[in-house]
C-alpha cells in the first residue's frame, strides 16, 4: 500500500504495510487492531470496536473494512485540523461541543468570470465531440489502428465528461445566485459547521469579563461571586447566534432562565450592554454585536 498519513503531530509519512489482526489486550482479550507501518520502519496501531465486514450481517451498518476505517481516521483528523484552525481564529482556548448544526453561508459571486467558464466548457464540449467523430472516422477508414483509436476516444470521452461536469457545475450555481440589495450577486452554500455558539458566547465574555462579570454579579446580589461561579450559572443558557451579513451584525440569543433574578439579571446586563461596542470576527468579517432580550 502506498499512500501518505500524518501520525501525531509530526510530518506526514509513508504507509508502506497495512495489517488487519487481532491481538491480546489485558482485561479485553483479543480485540481487532489495523497496524501501520512506514518506511521508516515505525509501527502504529489503531485499535478499534468496528467488526470486520464478514463478521456481520449485511444490513448492519457497523462492519467497516480496512480501506473504510482507515477512510474514517483521516476524516477524523481533517475535522480536529479544521477545528484547530477555527480556535486560532477565534482567538480562544475553549474547547466546543462536537455537534454541528447546518447553516447557510452566503458569498459574493462572479457572475461575469461564471459565463465565461460556461462559455469556455460549452467551447471546449463541442470541441471533443467533434474529435469524437474524426477519430472514429478514421479508424474507419484505416489511418488509425484499433489501439490507436482506443487511446485517442478514453482521452477525448476523459475531457469531454469534464467539460459536462464543469457545465453542469456552473449552471448549478448560477441558478442559487440571488441579490442584496445593493445589486451584488450572492451565492448560497449549504454546509454543516461546528458548534461554536456557546464558545462565541465565553469569547465575548473573555473581551470583557472585568466589566460584565462585575454588572452580573451586582445585578444577582452576588458582588463577591468569582467568574467560574457566574460562569456556570449564566452562560450554560446560551442559545444561539444570528449573524446579519449585510449589516455587519451579530445578535446573540439566549434560552429562557429558570430563575426570575437571573432573567432580570440578564436583561438588564444585556441593556447595559447594547451601546458597548463589542466586535466578534468571523470569517476575516468584523461583527457588531448585539444581545436580543
Amino acid at each position: 500500500m502506498d499512500m501518505e498519513m500524518p501520525l501525531g503531530k509530526t510530518d506526514k509519512q509513508q504507509i508502506v504495510n497495512v495489517a488487519d489482526t487481532t491481538l491480546d489486550f489485558p482485561g479485553l482479550g483479543r480485540q481487532r487492531t489495523v497496524i501501520l507501518e512506514t518506511n521508516e520502519q515505525k509501527r502504529v496501531g489503531i485499535y478499534t470496536t468496528a467488526p470486520c465486514p464478514g463478521e456481520v450481517p449485511l444490513a448492519e451498518a457497523q462492519g467497516m473494512s480496512t480501506v473504510c476505517l482507515l477512510d474514517a481516521m483521516r476524516y477524523k483528523q481533517r475535522i480536529e485540523n479544521r477545528f484547530k484552525v477555527e480556535v486560532n481564529e477565534m482567538e480562544s482556548d475553549a474547547l466546543p461541543t462536537h455537534k454541528t448544526y447546518p447553516a447557510t453561508l452566503l458569498e459574493s459571486y462572479d457572475l461575469d468570470h461564471a459565463h465565461k467558464q460556461l462559455d469556455n466548457a460549452q467551447r471546449r464540449l463541442d470541441k471533443y465531440k467533434t474529435l469524437e467523430q474524426q477519430q472514429q472516422q478514421l479508424h474507419e477508414e484505416g489511418p488509425l489502428d484499433r489501439h490507436q483509436f482506443n487511446l485517442l476516444d478514453k482521452r477525448s470521452c476523459r475531457l469531454r465528461h469534464k467539460a459536462e461536469r464543469e457545465m453542469q457545475t456552473f449552471s448549478q450555481e448560477m441558478a442559487r445566485v440571488t441579490y442584496d440589495q445593493n445589486g451584488q450577486p450572492l451565492l448560497a452554500t449549504s454546509t454543516e459547521v461546528l458548534d461554536l455558539r456557546k464558545l462565541t458566547l465565553l469569547n465575548l465574555f473573555k473581551l470583557h469579563a472585568l466589566v460584565a462579570l462585575k454588572i452580573l454579579a451586582r445585578r444577582l446580589g452576588l458582588p463577591a461571586a468569582g467568574p467560574e461561579r457566574l460562569r456556570r450559572s449564566f452562560l450554560a443558557f446560551g442559545h444561539r447566534v444570528e449573524f446579519d451579513h449585510d449589516r455587519h451584525i451579530a445578535t446573540v440569543y439566549a434560552c429562557p432562565f429558570p430563575r426570575t433574578q437571573t432573567q432580570q439579571a440578564y436583561e438588564r446586563l444585556c441593556s447595559e450592554l447594547h451601546d458597548v461596542p463589542i466586535h466578534l470576527t468571523r470569517n476575516g468579517v468584523s461583527y457588531r454585536v448585539r444581545f436580543s432580550w
